[in-house]
């Protein structure tokens, strides 16, 4: 009985809580709170296309990840700083968890970088950091 009660409260105490995504202008960053607010997939698409105008081109990534060795750290941060400088790409991984106004957001930015720039141009500007910093 006391597992059936366990499995049955767990679903309700991880949306007791609510990542909220607030922008600094030019990115996402995750904070925590209590209060519940409305994150739609408007928010997100308006978000994508106000800094996709501001020229704030914003790669992010979701999903859980492995945990990496100090060298794999390095090669990600100079990939990172790498997309950063040549083409002002902000790339960064959000973690597992993903909200509807971030998972619209990062599509719409997607959508717009690919008609200015070219099909998967975020894939490949990627491949091409790793490639390079890899090959160093």
């Amino acid at each position: 009985m006391l597992l059936k009660t366990l499995i049955f409260l767990f679903p309700l105490t991880i949306f007791a809580q609510k990542i909220e995504l607030k922008t600094d202008s030019t990115r996402y960053i995750p904070s925590q709170t209590n209060i519940y607010t409305a994150q739609t997939c408007n928010k997100g698409e308006q978000e994508a296309i106000t800094d996709f105008n501001n020229g704030n081109y914003n790669y992010y990534t979701y999903g859980l990840t492995l945990q990496k060795s100090n060298k794999d750290k390095q090669t990600d941060l100079k990939v990172k700083q790498y997309l950063k400088t040549k083409y002002n790409i902000h790339y960064q991984h959000m973690g597992c968890i993903v909200f509807e106004d971030a998972e619209c957001y990062a599509k719409k930015m997607k959508e717009l970088v690919d008609q200015k720039f070219g099909k998967d141009f975020f894939e490949l500007k990627y491949e091409e950091a790793y490639a390079k910093i890899s090959a160093k």
